[in-house]
């Protein structure tokens, strides 16, 4: 079905492609920069290309770096790396306002979406220190409402500045979260149920993850896995040019 859909909205957006090079509008373009995704370190910036009949095709790639301490609570220390990637690409149809040719109005979307995101830390167990590798890896799919515009005025610079509000979006995305605990000091005689026992305890207010929970311990080494599909929120509001 995923694959469907990527291949749905690729479709279409070469087959308008060339249509779009016709346009009456002195506008084609719109480069935006996401505002509200960088509260958790998110950066993300956008470029949408105008096709016919009141559409247009947006792509959007970001760069991961959370700056906060997600494990702060378990006393759990971060170190280095924190980082990935994540982007999306939809086809948008303008269909309310009085300059949807112009890419402006209240919209609606289809979507897909895929993140990946890489951390390192330390954890101490039973005064033995570990390694931990955590991989988080996200796609999804799903529709968008929003609105966008366009300042009014004289000025030809702010008469390109273009804001878009993108909310009310919802689909499925599956997850998946591979954790790796490594000893940093070999030791024949730990016990990795101990490290499964804390981790369910974390879980236990969540049942429904903890079944959906693998553990595979191999010699210094135990993976944890972690697949599951969940509904999709998707919101947001970033600001841009027209070109």
């Amino acid at each position: 079905m995923m694959k469907r859909l990527i291949l749905f909205l690729i479709t279409i957006g070469c087959v308008q492609f060339v249509y779009s090079q016709h346009s009456k509008s002195p506008f084609v373009h719109n480069a935006k920069l996401e505002l509200t995704n960088m509260v958790y370190g998110d950066y993300s910036f956008s470029i949408e290309h105008k096709l016919p009949k009141n559409s247009s095709l947006s792509l959007r790639v970001g760069y991961l770096s959370p700056f906060s301490n997600l494990f702060k609570k378990y006393e759990i220390e971060m170190n280095g790396n924190k980082s990935g990637f994540d982007a999306s690409f939809e086809y948008r149809y303008f269909w309310l306002g009085n300059n949807k040719n112009e890419l402006q109005g209240i919209y609606i979307a289809p979507y897909v979406r895929y993140a990946s995101l890489s951390m390192n830390f330390f954890d101490d167990i039973q005064m033995m220190p570990f390694r931990v590798g955590l991989n988080y890896s996200n796609i999804g799919a799903g529709l968008q409402l929003g609105y966008q515009g366009r300042v009014k005025s004289s000025n030809k610079f702010l008469n390109r500045i273009v804001y878009d509000f993108h909310f009310l979006g919802g689909g499925i995305d599956r997850h998946r979260i591979k954790i790796s605990y490594k000893e940093m000091k070999d030791s024949e005689d730990f016990d990795y149920g101990t490290i499964k026992d804390d981790i369910e305890g974390y879980l236990e207010k969540y049942p429904f993850l903890q079944k959906r929970m693998d553990f595979t311990a191999l010699n210094s080494l135990l993976n944890i896995k972690l697949p599951i599909v969940l509904p999709g929120l998707r919101g947001g509001f970033s600001v841009g040019y027209a070109f």
